[in-house]
């Protein structure tokens, strides 16, 4: 039996918490056989603080689409301040009660322990590194966060990607470390951020019209804008053609006949996830035209509905996106234009587009979906632990 530690100050009882991440991570752990999961100061986790949330809230609109305020970054910290004074007290049974301790984005809290030999091997899980998101979602490169970070590379016994793209950009950027221990680093793609598995999907035939969706909260980043421009160009061709835009609620967009408006649903509610599932089961097409992004897992989720995912080339986007299977890649500045192009040349061919879909929903199955994702945690503790 393999008893993991689930370590990190995100909630893993919470589905809105990093965007669900932590949620299907634990849980996935817990379906499998052989394996003891359990989260570390999980009477942290359990009490809600409202305020914190109100505030944290406000943080994000505060941010105006740049990822980051500096509220937000202060209650980030002070909520690694608190769970730091939880875990204090727990720390010397660590080692004996757990085989490994698993930390997903938890250099924060990984990078102020000490006394590491008297801790079990650590498996760090994150999507980005700082510098990532420092440069591209407005993330303040404080020296405590660098500090925090080559300190959990160098103490963790494995450290898993969730792109190639950002293994690599580690690699040039903690050059050191990798050298000295290359098999410490790996990456392996997140799964499905959805309770229900999706069976089989009839879609509205293409003839009728061609459903879009775009999800993201950045507007601006996600490039709400060119898939708003890819809709009205599509219009414009004489084709029908309706999006529906989830998590954003842009002050310039209002809802027509040809746009559909969800600014938030909850995926922690039966009624949030059929409203979801809904909306996915009658598109046709994920347009996300983002400027910059880790691993966005509204790929995984569009892909179970066998919605082929039409993206930008950017970040760790590749590593989930194989051109021509499950979606198409543009390059960064590609305008709504040459989406809309994309699209229209798809109309044209129905069975095409069908096989498309039914390829797109197989690498889900195969591979972007959680229970591949916890097998590969469990092979990758064996391999440390001397078990494999």
């Amino acid at each position: 039996m393999l008893r993991i530690g689930f370590i990190t100050s995100h909630n893993p009882l919470d589905k809105n918490s990093f965007s669900g991440t932590v949620y299907y991570m634990y849980h996935s752990l817990q379906k499998l056989q052989n394996v003891d999961v359990e989260i570390v100061c999980q009477s942290f986790h359990s009490k809600r603080n409202m305020v914190e949330e109100l505030l944290f809230k406000l943080g994000k609109r505060l941010a105006k689409g740049a990822g980051f305020s500096p509220l937000h970054d202060f209650l980030n910290r002070l909520k690694v301040r608190r769970f730091e004074a939880v875990l204090k007290p727990e720390i010397a049974q660590l080692k004996a009660r757990y085989d490994i301790l698993l930390a997903p984005v938890a250099s924060n809290i990984i990078g102020r322990l000490k006394d590491f030999e008297k801790l079990p091997p650590i498996v760090f899980v994150t999507d980005a590194t700082y510098t990532y998101l420092h440069e591209n979602y407005g993330q303040p490169l404080r020296h405590e966060y660098v500090e925090n970070e080559q300190k959990t590379y160098s103490s963790a016994a494995r450290i898993v990607f969730s792109s190639e793209y950002m293994l690599g950009l580690a690699k040039k950027t903690f050059t050191e470390q990798i050298l000295l221990q290359p098999e410490k680093f790996t990456h392996f793609p997140f799964g499905l951020n959805l309770d229900s598995s999706v069976s089989s999907i009839i879609k509205p035939p293409l003839s009728a019209g061609v459903n879009l969706v775009f999800i993201g909260k950045d507007w601006e980043r996600k490039g709400g804008q060119e898939a708003l421009e890819a809709l009205s160009l599509l219009t414009e061709m004489g084709i029908q053609a309706h999006l529906t835009i989830i998590g954003a609620s842009p002050d310039s967009i209002r809802e027509t006949s040809r746009v559909t408006i969800h600014p938030f649903l909850d995926k922690n509610t039966q009624v949030g996830q059929q409203q979801f599932s809904e909306v996915m089961a009658n598109s046709h097409f994920l347009l996300l035209p983002t400027k910059a992004d880790c691993t966005p897992m509204v790929i995984a989720e569009a892909n179970a509905f066998g919605i082929p995912a039409l993206v930008s080339n950017v970040g760790g986007i590749p590593s989930l996106v194989e051109h021509g299977v499950n979606g198409l890649l543009f390059q960064p500045d590609a305008s709504g234009l040459e989406y809309a192009e994309v699209i229209r040349i798809w109309l044209d061919d129905p069975e095409a587009y069908r096989r498309f879909s039914a390829t797109s929903k197989r690498v889900f199955e195969e591979r972007l979906n959680w229970e591949s994702w916890a097998k590969n945690i469990v092979r990758n503790a064996h391999e440390i632990l001397g078990w494999a």
